[in-house]
């Protein structure tokens, strides 16, 4: 019903601006693993809120997803942040992620930021110069087909229309 569907995106947007808090909460429960003496009490007792608000984002139906190396480009579900060549990655396919993509209750939250491949700097060269090539050729054609018409309109004069001059 509507109103399902408004609430649905009323939880979305509620979620939205929370996203920077989960990612960074997540960044320094990782950088945690490695501490030692007091900082390590610290990061245990944070350890447990993290394992809390883990809980409730789960029960939200919140769920971050990646994008990897060679996965095409798909602009519903990636923002790009940058086109970059590579020799490596196919042209329009993700080169690398610089930010992940959340999904809630199978609903797009936010796009994963990608640097998508621009292809081959090599393959885009040869393009760039076959394009141009192109464009020259095509400005002979037009360059010649307005000469031809300027040869025409000389043999025929301007005496030489059906009336005559007088």
């Amino acid at each position: 019903t509507e109103l399902d569907g408004q609430a649905g995106y009323g939880r979305l947007e509620a979620m939205r601006p929370l996203l920077p808090f989960v990612e960074q909460f997540a960044a320094l429960q990782a950088e945690a693993d490695g501490a030692d003496g007091g900082a390590a009490e610290v990061h245990k007792y944070y350890s447990g809120i993290h394992k809390q608000l883990t809980q409730v984002l789960e029960a939200a139906q919140l769920e971050p997803f990646d994008s990897a190396p060679g996965d095409a480009y798909d602009w519903r579900r990636h923002r790009e942040v940058e086109r970059r060549p590579s020799e490596e990655v196919a042209k329009n396919c993700v080169l690398e992620q610089t930010a992940r993509g959340y999904t809630m209750g199978g609903e797009l939250l936010r796009e994963a930021e990608v640097v998508v491949s621009s292809g081959s700097a090599a393959a885009a060269a040869a393009a760039e110069a076959e394009a141009a090539a192109a464009a020259a050729d095509a400005a002979a054609a037009v360059e010649a087909a307005a000469a031809a018409d300027g040869e025409e309109a000389g043999e025929a004069g301007p005496e030489a229309g059906p009336e005559g001059s007088e």
